[in-house]
């Protein structure tokens, strides 16, 4: 079901917060917090929240991470902190959320026509059924990366990233940042991990066509 239904989001918008959580942009922190997006569809705002979900939801962002680690066990046999190999586990990540979640339109807009003006849940609408666009991938990709920070098993931490192009709208993908701030692009909707401009033909990721405020604190 959706979280606090409202007729009319932008009223309940103060600035970057919203019903006590913050905003998140391009290098801002994803748990806990809500994503807005109006521009190809309906307004909705969709909620990060890692540990806490419907009953209903069977998938989520833990299940995630816990197949990212999986995979790269499988790979190179062994899973420490103090050893692990950073990039290689946030292709993982990258890797678990291609293949559990499609890219579908269709759905995202019925979703997003359904239930506008609403506050959804990024496990229960698109995690657990395993559908959305491009943000729900990027943020599903951003949360699990980051909550791998705050755990200690990867030095740097996961953001979401954005960009506009005139002849194909908008688009947003996530990266891994390391602490001396490199970037690894891990794009899930377009299959495309590598960076930090990976040239793929499908998207232009060059750092002048993006909005790049990140936090230092994310890296603390």
């Amino acid at each position: 079901m959706a979280i606090r239904p409202y007729t009319d989001i932008q009223t309940e918008r103060v600035g970057d917060r919203y019903r006590e959580r913050n905003t998140i942009h391009t290098g801002s922190a994803i748990n806990g917090n809500v994503h807005f997006n109006g521009l190809q569809c309906d307004e909705e705002a969709v909620v990060v929240d890692y540990d806490r979900f419907s009953d209903e939801v069977s998938y989520g962002l833990s299940d995630i991470y816990q197949d990212a680690v999986q995979r790269y066990r499988d790979e190179f046999g062994d899973f420490d902190a103090d050893t692990v190999k950073d990039h290689e586990l946030a292709k993982c990540v990258y890797e678990s959320v291609t293949e559990n979640m499609a890219y579908d339109r269709e759905y995202t807009d019925r979703i997003a026509s359904k239930h506008d003006g609403e506050t959804l849940s990024l496990q229960e609408f698109y995690v657990d059924v395993g559908r959305g666009v491009c943000r729900h991938m990027a943020l599903a990709t951003a949360a699990v990366l980051e909550r791998m920070h705050e755990a200690g098993v990867l030095e740097g931490t996961g953001i979401i990233n954005r960009n506009l192009d005139p002849d194909h709208d908008g688009h947003m993908w996530a990266e891994y940042v390391e602490s001396t701030g490199r970037r690894l692009v891990l794009d899930p909707a377009q299959g495309t991990a590598g960076g930090p401009n990976p040239d793929t033909g499908t998207w232009d990721y060059h750092p002048d066509m993006r909005v790049d405020d990140l936090n230092p604190e994310l890296l603390e």
